[in-house]
């Protein structure tokens, strides 16, 4: 299975996506647009949903995982505004779509991972381990607002640019960590 194939399958999707909608796309567009025949798409996905749950992982990853040992977490958050902003007309139509694969739980996830990093990045863990619940709680918590908050931000015609969004959400996230230690503390 080759990488390449399967990323350059996933990125066309996402072209046609922003330019004609998810309904529009069918598994038989994106290789008639391949030119690639349509039995290899299964090759590389069970159908369409699958295939943007792969994209949306992927090219996180490289923002979030592949940064995560030598960048600061507001940096991340940085990169992260600056990719959903950069591709806002493919994650406003897919973001919207309330389908039974939407990548709502992909994302939460995603974010939840993220901020678990962050916790332990302000070294606070310690402080918090005892308390297991109120920390998959608050986790679970902040990740949905934060989906929230970008949907919102990227589907929603604003004026707040990729900094002022950046700097927004490292502000919420640092005082709802800040609000949890009071708590717990």
């Amino acid at each position: 299975m080759s990488y390449t194939k399967k990323k350059m399958i996933a990125n066309l999707t996402k072209d046609l996506v922003a330019e004609n909608g998810l309904d529009a796309v069918s598994i038989t567009k994106i290789m008639s647009s391949a030119n690639m025949r349509r039995q290899t798409f299964y090759d590389y996905f069970l159908d369409k949903y699958d295939l943007l749950a792969w994209l949306y992982q992927d090219e996180i990853s490289e923002i979030v995982s592949d940064n995560l040992n030598y960048e600061k977490w507001v940096n991340i958050v940085d990169y992260l505004c600056a990719y959903f902003f950069n591709n806002r007309k493919f994650y406003k139509i897919v973001l919207t779509d309330s389908g039974q694969n939407s990548l709502d739980n992909i994302i939460e996830q995603q974010l939840e991972e993220f901020i678990l990093t962050i916790i332990d990045d302000l070294k606070i863990k310690n402080k918090l381990r005892t308390k297991a619940a109120t920390i998959t709680f608050y986790t679970s918590l902040l990740a949905n607002s934060l989906l929230a908050e970008i949907k919102n931000w990227i589907t929603v015609e604003n004026t707040r640019t990729i900094g002022d969004e950046s700097r927004l959400i490292k502000m919420y996230i640092e005082d709802v960590i800040n609000g949890l230690l009071l708590k717990v503390g």
